[in-house]
């Protein structure tokens, strides 16, 4: 199964080479001083902000990942308990059928 890490960093390499491939705009072109400061500005918080929220989807992702880990090794257990019950079971049924 491919693990959800590799599927969102494929993603993101998509992605990059997308965004590279585009010729950059300068959006302050023409702006006084005082509005490029506040453009600049605004970007920070605008960078900081989707900071913030790419690394809060990593630590979700990271938690739903040991979930699932854990999810996985408990599927695995229960699995193994009901192999062996079967063949218990199914030693039984033979013992009471040669008795």
């Amino acid at each position: 199964m491919i693990d959800l890490q590799d599927i969102i960093t494929t993603k993101r390499e998509l992605l990059s080479r997308e965004t590279y491939s585009r010729n950059p705009i300068n959006y302050s072109a023409g702006m006084a001083e005082d509005q490029k400061d506040r453009y600049i500005q605004y970007l920070a918080e605008q960078n900081q902000d989707l900071r913030l929220t790419g690394d809060a989807m990593r630590l979700v992702l990271e938690d739903f990942m040991a979930q699932m880990k854990e999810l996985k090794d408990q599927m695995s257990s229960m699995q193994s308990k009901h192999v062996d019950l079967e063949n218990r079971l199914s030693e039984e049924h033979k013992l009471r059928k040669s008795a």
